[in-house]
C-alpha cells in the first residue's frame, strides 16, 4: 500500500498555532508570577526598611490580584488547551476512520475488479464455445444433408433390388406351380 503523507489542514495549523500562543501566555503569566513574588518579597523588605503597613499591605494587596489574575488565566489556557487536545483526538479518530474506509473502498474495488476479469474470461471462453458449436453445427448439417443425398440414392437401389427379387420369386413360384401341375 502506498504510504499517505499528511499534510495539516489550514484548520490544524490555526489550532496548532493558537496553542502555541496559549503556551506562550501561560509562559508570560509564569513569569508575571515570578515577578510579582519578586516584587512582594522587595515589597516587604522594603516594608521592614520604611515599617510602613501601608506600603506593605497595598503591596501585598497588588501580589494577591496579580496572583489571581493568573491562577484564573493558567486555569482559561489550561481548559483552552484540554478543548483543543479533544478536538485533535477526535480529528485523529476521523482520520483514522475515513482511512479505514479507503481501504475497505480499495479491497472492494480489487475484488469487483477481479470478478469482472473472471466474467470478462468466462464470456470469452463461452463466445469461443459457441462458435466451435456453430461449426461443429454446420458440418454436421453439412454431413445429414450429404447422407440424405445418399440415402436417397441407396433407396433407389434398394427399390430396383427389391423388385428384381420379387420377380425372381415370382418366377420360381410359378415355375413350382407348373411342375405341381405337371
Amino acid at each position: 500500500m502506498d504510504q499517505l503523507i499528511e499534510y495539516p489542514t489550514e484548520k490544524e495549523m490555526k489550532l496548532q498555532r493558537y496553542i502555541q500562543s496559549l503556551h506562550q501566555e501561560l509562559q508570560v503569566a509564569d513569569q508575571n508570577k515570578v515577578s510579582l513574588q519578586e516584587a512582594l518579597t522587595e515589597a516587604n523588605k522594603q516594608a521592614k526598611v520604611d515599617d510602613s503597613e501601608t506600603v506593605k499591605s497595598e503591596k501585598l494587596e497588588e501580589v494577591l490580584k496579580a496572583q489571581a489574575q493568573l491562577q484564573e488565566e493558567k486555569q482559561i489556557i489550561t481548559e483552552d488547551n484540554e478543548k483543543l487536545k479533544a478536538k485533535l483526538d477526535d480529528y485523529e479518530v476521523y482520520i483514522t476512520e475515513i482511512e479505514e474506509e479507503k481501504k475497505q473502498v480499495e479491497e472492494e474495488k480489487d475484488k469487483v475488479e477481479e470478478q469482472y476479469l473472471k466474467e470478462k474470461e468466462i464470456t470469452k471462453e463461452l463466445k469461443s464455445k459457441v462458435a466451435d458449436n456453430e461449426l461443429y453445427t454446420a458440418k454436421l448439417m453439412k454431413e445429414r444433408e450429404q447422407w440424405s443425398q445418399i440415402k436417397e440414392t441407396s433407396t433407389i437401389g434398394l427399390q430396383f433390388n427389391y423388385l428384381e427379387k420379387e420377380q425372381e420369386e415370382k418366377c420360381i413360384s410359378l415355375k413350382k406351380l407348373h411342375k405341381d401341375s405337371c
